[in-house]
């Protein structure tokens, strides 16, 4: 018996339906897993010295925590994304001096996935080899999907690692968790249109505001 045109589109869309939710349910337990093993203790420090740390711009435990590692000596060259001298001079008044430390200079990020096309670019031009991730622990897996990827087009091997920060204000903290399943997406359609385009896609107008009209829409926020 042969389906009509209607019901064969309903079957369409049906298991179109099925098939994305099945993929959400999929994301949010790979997140949940790597969530819960980067908050299951005290995070164990790197065991050797790297050639460069890479820090992401957002909670100032970030920072903190980068300059600490880099000032123990887990690295002889630090890069926080989207700082320029007045920024490393603000910071080394706040934390104190880093000797021997290379602070690397760098432009303005609009995006995780900038902020990681940015740092191949500085590990690209001087070679390094290992690098350690610097971030919060919420923004670890995104991080890491897109580095794992961006990064694997590189001439050079890079030893990556990861050092996940925790938050010292924890108030509304799922919040960065739920928009981060959805973040995800987000950087993932940005990866893939430069690595197509070989262009910025937050460069296209018309993608930022459509990317501004769903982070008002779907993200959540604090009262």
């Amino acid at each position: 018996m042969r389906l009509t045109r209607g019901p064969r589109i309903k079957k369409f869309l049906l298991g179109l339906a099925g098939g994305t939710l099945c993929l959400f349910m999929l994301q949010a337990l790979v997140f949940t897993w790597l969530w819960l093993s980067f908050s299951s203790g005290k995070v164990v420090p790197p065991a050797r010295i790297n050639d460069l740390i890479v820090v992401f711009p957002g909670d100032k435990e970030r920072v903190r925590e980068g300059h600490a590692l880099a000032r123990e000596g887990f690295s002889h060259n630090l890069l926080i994304i989207g700082q320029t001298r007045k920024n490393y001079e603000r910071m080394l008044e706040q934390w104190g001096d880093l000797p021997g430390v290379g602070l690397i200079e760098n432009g303005k990020s609009r995006s995780t996935f900038e902020d990681v096309y940015i740092a191949r670019k500085i590990i690209e031009e001087n070679r390094f080899h290992s690098v350690m991730l610097v971030t919060s622990g919420y923004h670890m897996p995104r991080v890491l999907f897109l580095a794992s990827i961006y990064f694997a087009g590189m001439d050079a091997e890079i030893d990556l690692r990861y050092y996940p920060v925790e938050l010292a204000e924890r108030t509304g903290e799922w919040r960065n968790y739920c928009n981060e399943l959805i973040k995800f997406w987000g950087s993932a359609v940005e990866m893939l249109g430069y690595m197509v385009t070989d262009n910025l896609l937050l460069d296209l107008p018309l993608f930022s505001d459509v990317k501004k009209f769903l982070k008002q829409r779907l993200y959540l926020r604090g009262n």
